[in-house]
């Protein structure tokens, strides 16, 4: 299905050689890998809220989108200043 050889699979999965970066591409979108956690595995998972939130907006259209910014922005900075209030 990625389109590459049996071999370049096999190599990948017992640690053997580097794939060409084409290849990895190929593997990566049919496989369909986040590849935040293929260059960055040090990073923290997704959380399950994140998850569900990318989930709601990746139905969205570009007009709703565009209406949501401002909003989840203000909403972030008054739970962050509600926040540092806590804190003082």
């Amino acid at each position: 299905m990625a389109g590459i050889d049996v071999r370049t699979v096999l190599n990948i999965e017992n640690y053997k050689g580097n794939p060409k970066f084409e290849a990895l591409c190929s593997l990566i979108r049919t496989l369909q890998l986040d590849t935040q956690e293929i260059f960055y595995p040090e990073l923290a998972k997704e959380t399950a809220s994140l998850v569900r939130i990318k989930q709601i907006v990746s139905e969205c259209s570009e007009e709703e989108l565009e209406t949501l910014i401002p909003v989840v922005t203000a909403v972030v900075s008054a739970l962050r200043d509600k926040d540092a209030q806590i804190l003082r």
